[in-house]
Formats: C-alpha cells, sequence, structure tokens
C-alpha cells in the first residue's frame, strides 16, 4: 500500500509517524514545500519572544523521520491532484512529475487570512503572515535585527495566534495594536 501524505507540518508529522508504525510494511512518502517539518504552529509566538527554544517547534529534522521509514521529500510541491486516477503532479528537486498513490492525507495546515486591504502585496517590507516555520524565522530575524529602532507593531486578527504575537511583540518591547 502506498500512503501519500501532502503537508510536513505536525499533523502530517504525526499521521506518518503514528501510521508507519502501526502499517511497517505500507510505504509512506510526504511531500513538504518547504525546508522544515514537524513544526508546532501553537508555541511559536513564544518561541519568537525568546521564552521558546528552535527546538521546541521543530520536532525533528527529514532525516529523523526517514530513519523511521517515512519517505520524506522536502522542497516538493504538489501542484494537482487527480482523484479519479489517484495521482499527484509534484514539482520538486527530486521528483518532478505525476506519482500514483492508494491512499491520500491532505495536511496543509491553516493558512493566514490576509484581508483585502488596498496597497496589500505578499512583498511588502515589515509585512508577515504567520502560518509556517519559515514566517516565524523571518518574524523573529527581522526583529533581532531590527530591535533598536523598532517602536510599533500592529497585529490583524485576534484568535489565538494574534494576541499571542501581539504579547511576543509586548515582550519584545514594542507598542501593540491589535485589530480584529
Amino acid at each position: 500500500m502506498k500512503i501519500v501524505v501532502i503537508g510536513g507540518g505536525a499533523a502530517g508529522m504525526m499521521f506518518s509517524t503514528q501510521y508507519k508504525k502501526a502499517n511497517p510494511e505500507d510505504e509512506v512518502i510526504l511531500f513538504e514545500k518547504s525546508s522544515y517539518v514537524a513544526w508546532a504552529g501553537c508555541p511559536t509566538p513564544y518561541f519568537i519572544a525568546d521564552e521558546l527554544k528552535k527546538s521546541d517547534v521543530l520536532h525533528g529534522t527529514p532525516e529523523d523521520f526517514i530513519k523511521r521509514g517515512i519517505n520524506v521529500k522536502i522542497h516538493h510541491e504538489v501542484t494537482k491532484i487527480d482523484f479519479e486516477n489517484k495521482t499527484l503532479t509534484v514539482k520538486g528537486n527530486e521528483i518532478n512529475g505525476i506519482i500514483s498513490y492508494d491512499k491520500l492525507v491532505i495536511a496543509v495546515g491553516a493558512k493566514s487570512f490576509v484581508p483585502n486591504i488596498a496597497g496589500y502585496s505578499q512583498n511588502l517590507e515589515n509585512v508577515f503572515t504567520l502560518s509556517h516555520a519559515e514566517h516565524a524565522f523571518k518574524i523573529k530575524d527581522f526583529l533581532n535585527e531590527n530591535k533598536p529602532k523598532l517602536k510599533n507593531a500592529v497585529v490583524v486578527g485576534a484568535g489565538f495566534i494574534g494576541l499571542e504575537m501581539a504579547e511576543s511583540f509586548r515582550k519584545n518591547g514594542l507598542n501593540v495594536t491589535l485589530i480584529e
């Protein structure tokens, strides 16, 4: 049986690990478009606030999971799913093309919702979303590089992560405006 998992965050890695443990004879292949797997999103604001270490939000490397029998493919993006024929189109540094599966798990996690704001672009300087480990590292690096001159932060969204990010920015010495 060939099990394909899309998404290497906490859910994708937990499923893959538990499935492989229960079904060691089955092939499990996991596609993650970034460099990181096993990222725990919920504690990320505390990592940004320097209350947690990187290892507290990244619970393993791709190599750790490969040793457990999970065929982890980082830097691989699934661009198309053909449910009828049970195939995926994958774009990556090792696999480029169509692969088949017997069972598919989609564990891509949540994505930051950006409201329709005039002038917004993903390339704006000093504007970040937070829905992946790479985003967290960018925010933390930006804070560390610019700490002396930063005064204010605006957080759009007052869900759990938004509130925790407001707290994180306060702990980094910033005045925070929270918009909901």
